[in-house]
């Protein structure tokens, strides 16, 4: 048995376009997620084996890198492989390319841990899937982070509060991840909004629209958020970079500060 590359390809919905004309994050995130579930089923290992099982994948981190805004005529082609296997995690790959000529638009490195779905804590890995799954140690790499220059002035953190919905939660009930990176796009935004003019002014030409794009960032998962949770995020701005803005996030329960997820992210303008 060959080592588990797993290639797909489809095209972007008419509906997952946003109003930059471009998807988002959270989106691209969705994307993955899919791959990596088919790859799963692949490999012997469908939505029915984790069923029977009562166990699921969870990120508890994700690392994302865009080359450039996918649009609505992209077609895109996809190349996911685990690339190691612990107790009670692994490690996936993914790269995102333009099918009609391979052009790169995105990579990614997961880390996932295998769970019980009953309590939602990490149990022991069964020893068939990294038998029947092979992992192919080569991992994604990725360009050094960009040089982050201080801005005149104090930094400003912005505040948000919300509160998680049904609608929001999958199929273990809690919420996914990828929700997550929907409130931290939108308080990036909130926060692109409300900077001060100065700050804006210092950037190139085209930050004086104000949109961006997610070209890099980490987000770790700590703990899970149910529906109902109120939550609040925090969006710290870090500096500049050569191409936009660079941010620290985080979330957390409003009553008690318990630290959900965190990101440090970089946000290009957008032309």
């Amino acid at each position: 048995m060959g080592l588990s590359h797993y290639f797909t390809s489809f095209g972007v919905r008419s509906y997952e376009i946003g109003r930059f004309g471009i998807i988002s994050t959270g989106t691209l995130l969705r994307y993955l997620e899919h791959v990596a579930t088919e790859a799963s089923a692949a490999a012997g290992f469908p939505r029915s084996w984790y069923d029977e099982q009562n166990s699921a994948w969870v990120v508890r981190q994700m690392t994302l890198e865009v080359d450039q805004p996918i649009i609505l005529t992209d077609e895109l082609a996809f190349d996911t492989w685990p690339s190691q296997y612990a107790r009670i995690q692994a490690y996936r790959e993914y790269l995102v390319s333009r099918l009609s000529d391979g052009f790169p638009l995105a990579r990614a490195h997961a880390h996932w841990v295998y769970v019980g779905r009953q309590r939602g804590l990490p149990i022991r890995l069964p020893a068939d899937i990294a038998q029947q799954a092979i992992p192919d140690p080569q991992t994604v790499t990725f360009p050094a982070l960009p040089l982050i220059t201080p801005l005149a002035g104090d930094l400003p953190s912005f505040y948000q509060r919300l509160i998680a919905r049904r609608y929001e939660a999958d199929i273990i009930g809690h919420m996914n991840n990828t929700i997550y990176s929907d409130w931290l796009e939108e308080a990036i935004h909130v926060a692109l909004d409300e900077l001060p003019a100065e700050m804006i002014q210092a950037q190139s030409e085209t930050a004086q629209g104000r949109h961006a794009f997610l070209q890099r960032g980490v987000i770790d998962y700590m703990k899970q958020a149910l529906p109902g949770d109120a939550l609040e995020i925090i969006t710290t701005l870090l500096g500049a970079y050569v191409r936009g803005l660079a941010w620290s996030q985080t979330i957390r329960r409003e009553d008690s500060q318990e630290l959900i997820a965190r990101a440090e992210t970089y946000w290009s303008w957008l032309a």
